[in-house]
Formats: C-alpha cells, structure tokens, sequence
C-alpha cells in the first residue's frame, strides 16, 4: 500500500516537472522570438538614426532596455551583416557569399 502511494506521489512530482519544463520551454520560445523581433527593430532605428556616438544609449530608451542588451543585439547583427559592393548599405552577408 506504501508503496501504490509513493508511486502515486512520485508520478505527481513527475507530471509536476513535467508541465513546469513545457512552460519553460513555451516561455524560451515566446523570448527567442521577442528577441528577434527586437533586433529588427534595431537595426530600422540604426539605419534610420544613423551611426553616431551615443546612437546604442537612445536605441535602449527608446525601447526601454538596458544599453548592454542593444549591444548585444548588435553583436549578433553586424556579423551577419556586410557592405553592399555598389551602395555601401549593410546588406544580409548571404547575398554576396557567391561572389
């Protein structure tokens, strides 16, 4: 009979973990794409305000995060990001990894 109930009680603990790592798990895909969503939005504030000093200071007020988050954010744009040959835009490194 001790033993149906310490069965019982482990399965519940289980369950228990069990739908507490689905949440965690729903919660970290839910901030992976909050995050993606960020980094679009900026580098449209990058582009649009230009590059200057103190330009990763208003980015983060703007959007109401601390400075080192816009860094970063950055820091995982720029390498995926390279000059345009012809405009000297940033564009996607992929465009031009055939050339």
């Amino acid at each position: 009979m001790a033993e149906a109930r310490l069965s019982q009680l482990q399965k519940g603990i289980l369950r228990a973990i069990w739908d507490e790592t689905l949440h965690l798990e729903t919660a970290l895909e839910a901030r992976g794409e909050h995050d993606l969503l960020r980094r679009v939005e900026v580098l449209q504030l990058w582009h649009r305000w230009g590059d200057k000093p103190g330009l990763q200071t208003l980015i983060a007020a703007h959007l109401g995060v601390s400075k080192s988050t816009i860094c970063r954010d950055l820091q995982k744009i720029f390498p995926l990001m390279t000059d345009c040959p012809t405009c000297g835009q940033l564009r996607p490194r992929y465009w031009f990894a055939e050339e």
